[in-house]
């Protein structure tokens, strides 16, 4: 701003984001700027009272030059997985009821219901790692406080499925499997398809493990 028209000093400007790059969220708040520049006679000059007054308020003001560097950052969506244990009988289990071992889960591209996901290459893998009742996350190499995945494209959509210790995707809601403790689970899926909107959130995925005999 200012190549071809001329920004005053000692005068606040508002910035705001209209147009996020494609696949990013909106940064619609404001930021508020001004250039400082003293004033007065010569020899006694001095900046005018009311830029600290502003930055009081939460103005960024400037008083280095005429060329300000204002960094915005834009980011990308989230998917959140909700994992759900169930003991022989159906029941809700938490913390040392929770068989110890690492559950795996793929974030894919959305190909369709006729797409093989069982033989495809996840984007992302989420490992959920529970030992004497504590539970880990790590995203690929990353460990992260949330289950969940990140960096996504907004307005697109993938699907999550668990996956067995093979590494291949669980594709079939009640289906059962093995996982690397040797536990027999039955995964049951809610859904498996989750589209991330505007604002970068989504509805959780939700899976649940229910141990088999």
């Amino acid at each position: 701003f200012g190549r071809d028209e001329t920004l005053k000093y000692n005068t606040v400007y508002r910035l705001q984001e209209t147009q996020a790059p494609d696949g990013y969220v909106l940064d619609a708040s404001e930021k508020y700027i001004a250039f400082g520049k003293k004033t007065g006679e010569a020899g006694n000059e001095t900046f005018p009272a009311e830029l600290k007054q502003w930055q009081e308020k939460g103005v960024s003001v400037y008083y280095l030059g005429a060329v300000f560097t204002y960094t915005v950052y834009n980011h990308k969506g989230s998917l959140r997985l909700w994992k759900t244990f169930q003991n022989v009988n159906g029941e809700t289990v938490s913390g040392k009821q929770i068989p110890d071992g690492t559950y795996m889960f793929g974030l894919y591209a959305e190909e369709g219901d006729t797409f093989d996901y069982a033989t495809g290459t996840p984007l992302q893998i989420l490992k959920i790692t529970v030992q004497n009742g504590n539970i880990r996350y790590q995203n690929g190499d990353t460990s992260t406080e949330k289950p969940e995945f990140t960096g996504l494209a907004t307005e697109t959509s993938y699907r999550v499925y668990e996956l067995d210790a093979s590494g291949r995707a669980i594709t079939e809601s009640g289906g059962e499997y093995t996982a690397e403790n040797r536990q027999k689970f039955q995964v049951t899926y809610e859904k498996t398809k989750a589209t991330i909107s505007p604002d970068g959130t989504a509805e959780a995925i939700r899976i649940t493990n229910k141990q088999k005999n």
